[in-house]
């Protein structure tokens, strides 16, 4: 007879060993598409599988509807941000913000860290940080994101501009 405890047993983990967890299925997965198929085929995969995985976050995030405007963004992703598992994966400064957009710098992103340690920020930027494209096109087609620093790209900080145009659909 197998004796139960009284309470489930508690697992000690760091948000690093998290991230490295989460990952660790996708990695294998695409390190054998690689050798079966080539690092480009490879990539293509991790730039759709990130595409999608943007796509359905957005739709969980929401319930499946849509911001309304440009505010209810801001309100929104003002909260995801503060959020215990952003706000432990990412250090986040607003710097400014505007009717119709709003601009931040990301000086410590875990994700970045993680890829950059295991030696391959190419597949993270297309997992991870492509992924921010499709997440937003999903919350409302009207905003987009507009980026020319990561740190999974080397560089020190990525920075991140919001932009919501009503001449889009």
């Amino acid at each position: 007879m197998i004796e139960r405890a009284a309470s489930p047993t508690k697992v000690s983990m760091s948000i690093e060993e998290y991230l490295e967890d989460v990952h660790r299925l996708f990695i294998l997965l695409f390190k054998q598409v690689e050798i079966e198929h080539g690092r480009d085929e490879a990539l293509r995969l991790a730039r759709s599988t990130g595409e999608a995985l943007g796509r359905e976050m957005a739709r969980n995030q929401l319930g499946g509807r849509q911001l309304n405007d440009f505010e209810e963004f801001r309100t929104f992703w003002k909260e995801l941000m503060s959020s215990p598992i952003f706000s432990a994966t990412q250090q986040v400064t607003i710097l400014e913000e505007g009717p119709e957009h709003l601009s931040m710098r990301v000086d410590r992103c875990l994700w970045a860290e993680h890829f950059l340690r295991i030696g391959d920020p190419e597949l993270g930027y297309l997992l991870c940080c492509n992924a921010d494209h499709s997440m937003l096109a999903t919350y409302n087609p009207k905003l987009t994101l507009h980026r020319t620093k990561t740190i999974m790209q080397g560089d020190d900080h990525c920075d991140h501009c919001f932009q919501w145009s009503e001449e889009r659909p």
